[in-house]
């Protein structure tokens, strides 16, 4: 999976055809099927072609300007801005090195490139930048910035907020970017990592995604934020809005906000032990688990949690506008995932921890035996009396 650059190109390619582009440039592109239709930011997005010609653009696959690039064109042409001309090779170095990994080029790097600004010295940069770790660290940044990455904080030895350890979730969100991991799963093991994968312990870190938003005051807030931060950063949604009403312009009703809290009702959080590692202030896994599945959700009549309709609980579905079914299916767990103590590499760290004890006490009993007692010294008699 590592070093594919052509595949990261793309996933880039993808995230600048952001509708947020056109929206900076200040034009109304009609991207999607029907912009007067109830929803229509939830319909389908319309295919390249489709938005070549509408804006009158012939497709031109043998040419070597992209498609990216005639697009953003005609899209600066009809906001009556002009294109500024084509970069200097070391200003085109600078920026590619801080765009995809943060840092300026060394001096070397740059003069090499001066003397050889072709299109192949250009691709061969970007490649290695692509294939670098840094990549996916400069990046990652954006994406735990709107994930709401955050250390724990609390009181003394009391957690208040989010998880200890929690740069687990940090580092597998680097490494899934440098690993090349679809966005797609990312989302999915951010979300589910713990029923995907019960028998592999490293990949639930992914659901320090959920974990990070620990409250331990209130168990309102604390779901008022999973719910709003998962919305906000994977759909672009303001579902928070319905937690007291129905939403005032997004098709969200306050019954929609409440059932898909029914999805999160049930997890709660923990530390879990690593192999090797027994102590929790040292190292541990943060992560979430169903640990109350019959766990039933009411819709809080106008957003009081004092008052909940209790004569009414709801079951996880998602909004109409989705228009997908769940087929929501029970499914058998390990007992480990309840019980993290009965795995295999905690069993296996217990048994050797003891027998360092062991052989520790047994070498501590044979020093004292082989020690002379002194009469003079009453803790040594103790020692002797006890020896005999």
């Amino acid at each position: 999976m590592k070093n594919r650059p052509n595949s990261r190109r793309n996933w880039l390619k993808a995230i600048f055809l952001d509708v947020q582009f056109f929206l900076w440039l200040g034009v109304s592109i009609p991207l999607f099927a029907s912009e007067n239709s109830p929803g229509w930011a939830f319909q389908p997005v319309r295919s390249t072609s489709q938005i070549l010609s509408t804006l009158h653009i012939e497709d031109q696959p043998h040419t070597e300007v992209s498609l990216i690039d005639l697009i953003l064109e005609k899209a600066r042409q009809l906001a009556g801005v002009e294109t500024t001309v084509q970069a200097e090779p070391a200003i085109l170095l600078r920026r590619v090195y801080l765009d995809l990994a943060g840092y300026p080029p060394s001096l070397d790097v740059q003069n090499s490139f001066i003397q050889n600004p072709s299109e192949e010295a250009y691709f061969r940069i970007v490649d290695q930048l692509l294939a670098s770790p840094q990549f996916g660290e400069r990046l990652g940044r954006r994406f735990l910035d709107i994930w709401r990455y955050a250390d724990w904080y609390g009181l003394g030895a009391q957690l208040r907020n989010s998880q200890k350890h929690i740069w687990r979730w940090r580092d597998y969100v680097v490494d899934s970017l440098n690993d090349d991991k679809g966005y797609d799963l990312m989302l999915q093991e951010m979300l589910a990592a713990d029923e995907m994968y019960p028998d592999d312990w490293e990949k639930s870190v992914a659901t320090g995604f959920l974990a990070r938003n620990y409250y331990l005051f209130n168990r309102d807030t604390w779901l008022d934020d999973t719910l709003e931060h998962t919305f906000k950063a994977f759909m672009g949604l303001t579902l928070n809005c319905a937690k007291c009403h129905d939403h005032k312009y997004d098709p969200i009703s306050q019954e929609d906000y409440y059932r898909m809290r029914a999805f999160f009702e049930p997890h709660q959080v923990r530390l879990d032990p690593i192999p090797g590692e027994l102590n929790y202030e040292k190292d541990g896994l943060p992560r979430v688990y169903d640990a109350h599945p019959e766990a039933l959700t009411f819709k809080y009549i106008r957003g009081d949690s004092k008052n909940p309709d209790k004569d009414n609980p709801l079951s996880p579905k998602l909004p109409e506008i989705f228009q997908t079914k769940l087929d929501i299916q029970k499914i058998e767990l390990p007992r480990f995932i309840h019980h993290p103590g009965l795995r295999d590499y905690l069993l296996d760290t217990q048994r050797k921890n003891s027998q360092l004890e062991i052989s520790s006490i047994s070498t501590e009993i044979s020093n004292l035996r082989a020690t002379p007692p002194n009469s003079s010294d009453p803790d040594s008699t103790h020692q002797m009396l006890k020896r005999e």
